[in-house]
């Protein structure tokens, strides 16, 4: 089990601190929480927004045909998705891609960035009637020889972070210990210096740093959008465990529990640098994107308890007390690439 592994490794390491205990937990090939189950739905620990209802997918589809238009309609272009989940997103935008823009679905060469075996095999199963699709763990594996599509959706806030805690001694890193034997939170001995902050906590982002900058040297040519819940801040402890959908202990059920933070984006603004557009709520994007004409048609057409589900659907994502407020979305697109739709008040036609 992964707690008796964690165990062990601090007996014989000494504490880990909050990156790596996270890493362990998601991502241990054995017993890592991603590594070994399908944690999406109703069923597992939680919801997003592809599971919810197919207007998510459509709208990103929408997005990406917008912009592959904008790039001068290249055949073949690159459409790449880090973090696919169950690949619900992907099929629903691919759908999109057919019904709407034939030729963008013909010329879309499908990457899926994963590193999960398990969910691997799940995306492969959603995906089997689309032909051109390819597997990677490393988006620099992939070859870019043409522009590039990028789609993340809550693949950054499973980025593990180092967690930092004021003290009378400055800022000391959290770290995980044992107290008689059980997962205990501690500070380490060494002090830190932040500037320009007085926060209780700071949240650093290594992992994910390591992520963007591959992201931004890998694509010549293209745009990358990220869809997550966050702030334009690390300046607080965000750290949650989710199981069943409800919030757990982070040190409960290491292994078992879904481990994650909310996203700084001004970090992710400030990496990617002046050809950053966002972020914006995900309310305002998909409204922009035409989610509300679209949901317009799909409510005729159903009736009962499946309209009340689609109902629910709609006003969750879009909603400013719901994820329409709490959920942002930011686009990279390297230079010379027109402004993406969904940022600005057009959308597409």
């Amino acid at each position: 089990m992964m707690k008796d592994l964690i165990i062990q490794r601090i007996k014989d390491r000494g504490p880990l601190n909050v990156a790596d205990y996270m890493s362990l937990c998601l991502y241990e090939p054995n017993h890592g929480y991603y590594m070994t189950r399908d944690p999406f739905g109703n069923a597992g620990d939680f919801t997003t927004a592809p599971e919810m209802t197919q207007l998510f997918g459509e709208m990103v589809g929408i997005w990406v045909i917008d912009l592959w238009q904008k790039l001068g309609c290249p055949e073949p272009f690159h459409l790449v998705e880090a973090g696919p989940g169950r690949g619900t997103l992907m099929k629903d935008v691919l759908r999109t891609l057919q019904k709407v823009r034939s030729t963008c679905y013909a010329n879309a060469k499908v990457h899926l960035v994963e590193i999960s075996p398990h969910l691997k095999s799940i995306q492969m199963d959603t995906l089997d009637d689309h032909d051109d699709v390819a597997w990677t763990s490393n988006i620099e594996d992939i070859d870019f020889d043409a522009p590039v599509i990028l789609i993340g959706n809550e693949v950054l806030d499973a980025f593990p972070v180092r967690q930092f805690q004021k003290t009378e001694d400055g800022y000391k890193e959290r770290i995980i210990e044992l107290n008689e034997n059980k997962l205990s939170y501690a500070t380490s001995d060494r002090s830190y210096t932040f500037h320009n902050t007085d926060a209780e906590f700071i949240e650093t982002y290594d992992a994910m740093e390591k992520f963007l900058r591959s992201v931004k040297r890998s694509i010549k040519k293209g745009a990358a959008l990220f869809i997550d819940y966050g702030a334009m801040s690390g300046h607080a402890d965000t750290l949650q465990a989710l199981s069943k959908h409800q919030t757990v202990d982070v040190l409960d059920n290491p292994g078992g529990a879904d481990l994650t933070t909310h996203v700084n984006f001004g970090f992710v603004a400030d990496i990617f640098g002046s050809n950053t557009l966002g972020p914006t709520d995900l309310g305002y994007f998909l409204t922009q994107m035409g989610l509300p004409i679209r949901a317009a048609t799909l409510l005729e057409n159903t009736e009962g308890t499946e309209r009340e589900n689609l109902q629910a659907a709609i006003h969750r994502l879009i909603h400013p007390s719901q994820m329409g407020s709490l959920f942002k979305v930011l686009c990279w697109r390297t230079q010379g690439v027109p402004d993406p739709a969904g940022f600005q008040n057009t959308f597409f036609q």
